[in-house]
């Protein structure tokens, strides 16, 4: 019984490992085998309050949360298209405002530097399939979270025509409310993964 477990759990680790956080090969997939990804990296559906509105002709994604350590916690949002439920596009989202209300919302300087890591191993990870992005943005500059301006890089890579997967993040522990405009710590990493159907 003891080995029967063990197999199982071992089975279930070689599962999680192999597979990369960010899921590009969306186009032959349907939503079925992202619920059972999910279920075996044991997620959670993500309830929102959120009314979702597009001018594509999409459902409102089906939402995943996947616990982390030194982050937010990952949601992952599955968008279909209505006629077919091929995947539209999927989102991954860490995002501190997910998980903690307010505006003044202030973070470490080990956690922006933990953001920071998982955004070039996420970009990383996509380079290795797709080659290099063209990016724009500079995250060397830690000085830089304090100020208005903070710290930010955009990468792209555009596979094909109607395949991408292009991502950003934004980090700023700047905080000014001068009556009329308000800039609030920013604290997110955005990966989008977007299969364009003819129209």
């Amino acid at each position: 019984m003891k080995r029967l477990l063990f197999g199982s759990i071992l089975l279930i680790s070689q599962f999680i490992f192999s597979q990369n956080i960010i899921q590009t090969d969306i186009k032959e997939k349907k939503i079925d085998y992202y619920f059972e990804l999910e279920e075996k990296l044991g997620s959670k559906i993500y309830k929102t309050d959120e009314q979702y509105i597009s001018v594509k002709p999409v459902t409102a994604p089906f939402i995943f949360e996947r616990k982390e350590e030194e982050i937010p916690n990952l949601l992952v949002f599955y968008t279909l298209y209505k006629k077919d439920s091929a995947i539209a596009e999927i989102l991954y989202e860490w995002d501190v405002r997910n998980f903690e209300k307010g505006d003044n919302i202030k973070k470490s300087l080990s956690f922006n530097k933990a953001m920071i890591k998982k955004y070039y191993e996420l970009v990383g990870e996509i380079s290795k399939k797709y080659g290099d992005s063209k990016y724009e943005g500079n995250l060397e500059k830690l000085e830089l979270l304090n100020s208005e301006e903070g710290l930010s890089r955009r990468d792209n890579w555009q596979i094909s025509d109607k395949f991408k997967v292009f991502s950003y993040i934004n980090l700023s522990e700047y905080y000014e409310n001068n009556g009329l405009d308000i800039t609030i710590p920013t604290h997110k990493i955005r990966f989008y993964v977007i299969n364009e159907k003819e129209k």
